[in-house]
């Protein structure tokens, strides 16, 4: 028969596994999608600077830098929600 320290041991150690491997895999996507993100904006920033101010004025009235802010808000979501279903923290989500 199993004491109570070695019954606790056998719960314990794979729920500390999984904990730390989640732990990891959330570190992990974490920074690739905000690397993700940081080169996104880079790179439309470069875009943005090469215009003229008057493009910039007129795309800024349209409501264009709210709209990529939405957009780029949501594929951070959708990649965040993503890495969670795969590393098994979000069994029945379907995207």
């Amino acid at each position: 028969m199993l004491s109570l320290p070695q019954i606790l041991m056998l719960i314990a150690i794979p729920l500390v596994a999984r904990v730390m491997s989640a732990l990891g895999m959330g570190i992990i996507s974490y920074v690739s999608i905000n690397a993700f993100v940081d080169f996104i904006v880079s790179r439309v920033m470069i875009q943005i600077g090469a215009m003229t101010g008057s493009a910039v004025m007129v795309l800024a009235l349209a409501g264009i830098f709210e709209a990529l802010s939405i957009i780029l808000s949501a594929l951070s979501v959708k990649a965040t929600l993503l890495a969670l279903k795969r590393i098994g923290i979000l069994q029945g989500l379907q995207l």
